[in-house]
């Protein structure tokens, strides 16, 4: 009835028009690809579309529990059940088979609103599902690479707030995942690291650049470590389908890189030094030899003008001054030879042990009462094959230095260990060959040594002591008769706490001892010898020595005057030859000797070693005298090579 009282007709639409509505509905429902069915609210299948029909058979009159289902009642969690209960439209999946559904129920209802039917919507979400497996096995593999990286990852907002972070990360930094999440880069960062300057960064990274820098990373405990940073903009869908931007940062600890870098500047340092020392000793030793020639002139004409002095001459005793200081500058050339390991030295089958605790009756004598000595040996009689009065000289020297740094007092301890020496433990420079050694370790309480010193402290000539008390040769003998006995060498000291000294060498395998030889006495002869040397005062040296003994001398200044000579005499005994010289040395020259005087001597002479003019093969150069040379050293050894045919 309308306003006016008058009432409306009612208008219903046709059959043929809903004849026409109808088939328009089928023919929409039959061309969809999900499902679709219509069930009475007691679950009968009052229509099927084809493509429901396909997925699950024609079961149009049948209960669905009974015809889909196969059961009595109705299934459990049938979204179509809680519909009828409440009208409400229910989703949930199904699986049948390899097959994997999802079903959405909505109620139908009259014009009254009453639910006369349920429809069911059935979509096959099989592909969907196998992507979402694929997509989580993907997701899975990723998280396994992240976690497994070498490399710290953390993810941060344009804030520089920790998002997430790997499980190394978290390892490294010591924080739990909950920990991490909102920590800012200060709290991340060591001292020094300004918070700021890693914001800067993370803008960087935020406008597309790659910023890549060092940086002091700290740990949750407050401990700082060196880190390498990568900063890359990385853009992440949103729940909301917005894509937010945030900062991943890779993160690698530098602190093995760094170590092995400081370790690697150590190395080089340690091989400079070696070479220098060994650049120091080479000229040492080319000076050492030099010397010797001027030496032996010094000591062989003094020694032949006291033989001929009567004692109450007045040159007497200044003879004797010359000879006593020529003797010092010997044994100071000895110290300069040990140090660049070119001294002759008598090795034997040496008990350190025994050594050591021999000489603590001497090292009392020589320091102040106040300095305690104590020695602790360990070696168990265990033997180095060493000329026992360089290896004394070694403890000495170390003794005496450490008692000069101990001026008021203190405590000097002499240590012997049985030492198993590791390849790793080896330095640049060092000889020693690792396996059994035995050390000496020389360690005082007194005022020690900074860095700047230790690395010198083996230099000859470097002194920390006053002028006029040390000539800075000491510690440097000691590294050379260490070095000659293919030994090694440590220091260790801090500024007020004392110092020590390591010393390690091989343990003797081969104990056979070098028996000392008896001196001839000296005696004279009537050979002919041949004396070849480019240093005129050797030449008449020799010849002022000899010549009263009955030799015959012939002299020459090189290898191819003594050749000529040589040749222009029927017979020489023995040639004397400087092993070094111009043109022609001395292995040479005696080679071409021999071939023309095959049944004569050769004596060698030089002011280096045997061991250090014939490396390759010293045996060539026996027998041998080393400068500077004496009369009695030179006559008994003439008489002697002369007397064995060598």
């Amino acid at each position: 009835m309308d306003t006016k009282g008058k009432t409306r007709p009612v208008l219903f639409p046709s059959e043929d028009t809903l004849f026409d509505e109808k088939n328009r509905l089928e023919a929409i429902l039959a061309s969809m690809g999900d499902g679709i069915s219509i069930q009475h609210p007691d679950f009968t299948i009052i229509y099927q579309n084809e493509a429901s029909k396909d997925m699950v058979g024609d079961h149009v009159g049948k209960p669905c529990y009974s015809a889909i289902g196969g059961k009595d009642t109705v299934c459990p969690r049938c979204p179509l059940a809680s519909t009828f209960q409440d009208g409400k439209t229910r989703t949930s999946a199904r699986r049948q088979g390899n097959q994997h559904f999802e079903i959405t129920a909505s109620p139908l209802r009259d014009t009254t609103g009453h639910i006369i039917a349920g429809i069911e919507i059935t979509r096959d979400i099989t592909e969907r599902v196998k992507y979402e497996q694929q997509l989580h096995s993907v997701r899975e593999e990723l998280q396994a690479i992240y976690d497994a990286s070498p490399d710290m990852i953390l993810l941060h907002d344009e804030n520089g707030r920790v998002q997430d972070a790997n499980d190394n990360m978290l390892q490294t930094y010591g924080f739990s995942r909950h920990e991490v999440r909102g920590l800012t880069l200060a709290d991340l960062s060591g001292a020094g690291c300004g918070a700021a300057m890693a914001l800067e960064k993370i803008s960087m990274a935020m406008q597309g650049l790659q910023p890549d820098y060092e940086w002091l990373a700290r740990r949750k405990n407050g401990e700082e470590f060196p880190v390498e940073i990568r900063l890359r903009r990385l853009a992440l869908p949103s729940p909301d389908n917005k894509q937010k931007t945030s900062v991943l940062a890779i993160v690698r600890d530098l602190s093995e890189r760094k170590a092995a870098e400081t370790e690697k500047k150590g190395l080089e340092l340690q091989l400079l030094h070696a070479q220098k020392m060994e650049s120091i000793g080479r000229f040492a030793g080319g000076l050492a030899h030099d010397f010797n020639n001027i030496l032996s002139a010094i000591l062989g004409y003094s020694e032949l003008a006291l033989m001929d002095a009567p004692p109450d001459h007045p040159l007497t005793e200044p003879l004797t001054i010359i000879k006593q200081a020529a003797e010092k500058g010997a044994d100071l050339t000895r110290q300069i030879l040990t140090f660049s390991r070119k001294q002759v030295l008598e090795p034997r089958a040496v008990a350190l042990d025994s050594l050591v605790t021999g000489m603590i009756k001497m090292l009392a004598r020589m320091m102040h009462e106040d300095i305690v000595i104590e020695t602790q040996t360990n070696c168990a009689g265990r033997k180095v094959l060493a000329d026992p009065g360089q290896l004394e000289q070694v403890v000495m020297n170390l003794a005496v230095n450490a008692a000069d740094a101990m001026p008021h007092g203190g405590r000097l301890l002499l240590r012997t260990d049985e030492l198993d020496l590791r390849p790793q433990a080896l330095r640049p420079g060092d000889t020693i060959v690792p396996g059994p050694c035995v050390q000496l370790t020389v360690t005082d309480t007194g005022t020690g040594m900074a860095p700047a010193i230790t690395e010198k402290i083996f230099e000859p000539f470097f002194t920390t002591k006053v002028q006029g008390k040390g000539t800075g040769l000491g510690l440097a003998t000691v590294y050379g008769i260490v070095k000659q006995h293919h030994g090694a060498i440590r220091v260790e000291s801090t500024p007020g706490r004392g110092t020590t000294f390591k010393v390690m060498l091989p343990v003797a395998q081969d104990t056979v001892r070098k028996q000392a030889e008896p001196r001839s006495p000296l005696a004279g002869g009537s050979e002919t010898i041949l004396v070849v040397d480019d240093e005129p005062a050797i030449q008449r040296l020799v010849i002022d020595i000899l010549t009263p003994l009955g030799y015959t001398i012939l002299t020459a200044t090189s290898g191819q005057e003594a050749i000529a000579r040589a040749r222009a005499t029927p017979c020489v005994h023995l040639l004397i030859t400087d092993v070094i010289m111009p043109c022609m040395g001395g292995q040479k020259l005696a080679a071409r000797f021999l071939a023309q005087h095959p049944r004569a001597s050769v004596l060698f002479m030089s002011g280096y070693r045997a061991e250090d003019v014939g490396e390759q093969n010293p045996d060539v150069l026996e027998p041998f005298l080393q400068k500077p040379i004496t009369a009695g050293t030179l006559a008994r050894k003439v008489r002697e090579v002369l007397d064995s045919g060598q």
